[in-house]
Formats: structure tokens, C-alpha cells, sequence
């Protein structure tokens, strides 16, 4: 028996957040789209999430680790 369930769990986690920037000047903030993830060999893997249209391209955010002592709920 494979421990597939397992793998995609525990080792295969998203690195990245994929965000849409909306507005502009002080109004600027940026919508969740979904995120990516690093393949084995090269290059990422992009699950967006909804269906939303994208115009203008968008952003890849790098996950931060948390460590114990950080609040598991803060918003990224």
C-alpha cells in the first residue's frame, strides 16, 4: 500500500501564495487567488482557486515557516 495520502499531507505543501493586486495608491491591497508549489525537478505548479478572471498577471508570494510560538489564524 502506497502512503500517498501521507506525502501530499505532510511533504508536499504549498511554498508560495498566489495574490492579485486591487486599487491603487493608498487604497492598494491584494486578493488571495491561491497558491504554488515547487515540482521536484523544475519550475511550479499553480492552483488557483474560485473563478475569477485575471487580468494583468499576478503575484507569488513566498510562505513563510511559522515556528510554535507564532499564531497558527494570522493572515497572510
Amino acid at each position: 500500500m502506497s502512503n500517498t495520502n501521507e506525502n501530499t499531507q505532510t511533504k508536499n505543501r504549498p511554498t508560495h501564495v498566489v495574490k492579485s493586486r486591487v486599487g491603487y495608491g493608498e487604497n492598494v491591497r491584494f486578493e488571495r487567488l491561491g497558491v504554488a508549489f515547487t515540482r521536484p525537478t523544475e519550475g511550479l505548479y499553480v492552483k488557483l482557486t474560485g473563478k475569477q478572471v485575471i487580468s494583468g498577471g499576478f503575484y507569488l508570494f513566498p510562505i513563510e515557516e511559522k515556528s510554535e510560538g507564532q499564531d497558527a489564524g494570522a493572515a497572510q
